[in-house]
């Protein structure tokens, strides 16, 4: 018999897998705890202020983590290990097409808040502006706030919603069990032994698949990452370049992304690599030419 060693996050004592704004699992089963939750708990648990509190959730989601999950990108690992409540279903990764569909409307929303760090329309820049809410919607108010007197002269155009507005959008934010206790140390970790019987015959490796991989679905590249050279391989940068030039409407990476197959992320990775190389190439030429001359 063989022993290998089984790691399980408890929660802590309160938490519940129904919140005000759905399902705290997903359709495979992983549990999830709330950010809001997150904020309440290391307020109780370390007797910080709420602003403290908020700046600890939010700030691994713009700085880079990756002393905390030990990866390679933390920082876009990290954020990939969001999720998004349903009230009508399971909640679903933020990087999936219903939360991408989410996170538009959400960026219509929060208004961009200049920042020396964060670009327009960057995932930074959205998360900086969502806790920027969060530190005023998650705080102590004796009386109803409004979030854009309140937060006046972070940006000089747009409005911020209404508080309601922003509790339900901040309310529906969650990560695994995993990431929570990875992050902020959320929850108790517990070592079980499990014995399994070793095998009468050598057998092929197994290797870990999204499917049961559900507790911690950022421990692991997912299956696209590492076969995305290959996957709709016909769809070159320059192809995908030239049908965007085809493609009427606003989002044209959204319309290629349902056509392709291909992830906004990869497409828009492709078409700078053909840039990047059509560059390389006429630079070349140049230099060759004056060689020539």
């Amino acid at each position: 018999m063989a022993t290998n060693a089984s790691e399980t996050i408890n929660p802590p004592e309160g938490w519940s897998v129904q919140s005000p704004f759905g399902v705290l699992k997903t359709d495979r089963g992983a549990l999830l705890v709330r950010l809001e939750d997150v904020h309440a708990w290391l307020m109780k648990r370390d007797g910080m202020p709420s602003a403290s509190a908020v700046a600890r959730v939010f700030g691994v989601f713009v700085s880079d983590a990756n002393s905390a999950l030990g990866m390679e990108h933390g920082i876009e690992r990290v954020r990939a290990c969001l999720h998004l409540t349903d009230l009508s279903g399971y909640a679903e990764p933020v990087h999936g097409f219903a939360g991408l569909q989410y996170l538009r409307e959400i960026a219509d929303l929060a208004p961009y808040v200049p920042h020396h760090h964060f670009d327009r329309r960057t995932p930074e820049a959205l998360m900086y502006s969502l806790g920027l809410m969060a530190g005023e919607v998650w705080a102590p108010h004796d009386l109803e706030i409004d979030l854009n007197d309140r937060l006046e002269g972070y940006t000089a155009e747009g409005y911020f919603p209404t508080v309601a507005k922003a509790r339900e959008i901040l309310g529906r934010f969650a990560v695994p069990f995993a990431a929570a206790h990875a992050l902020w140390g959320w929850g108790s970790a517990v070592t079980e032994a499990v014995a399994t019987p070793a095998p009468s015959a050598p057998v092929l490796a197994l290797v870990p698949t999204e499917a049961n991989n559900t507790e911690a679905p950022i421990s692991e590249p997912s299956p696209w990452r590492k076969n995305r050279k290959v996957h709709a391989a016909e769809w070159t940068g320059e192809r995908l370049t030239e049908k965007r030039q085809t493609l009427k409407g606003r989002d044209t990476t959204q319309q290629l992304a349902k056509m392709t197959g291909l992830p906004a992320r990869e497409i828009t990775r492709r078409e700078k690599q053909a840039r990047d190389d059509a560059a390389q190439a006429l630079k070349a030429g140049n230099r060759a030419s004056g060689m020539a001359a």
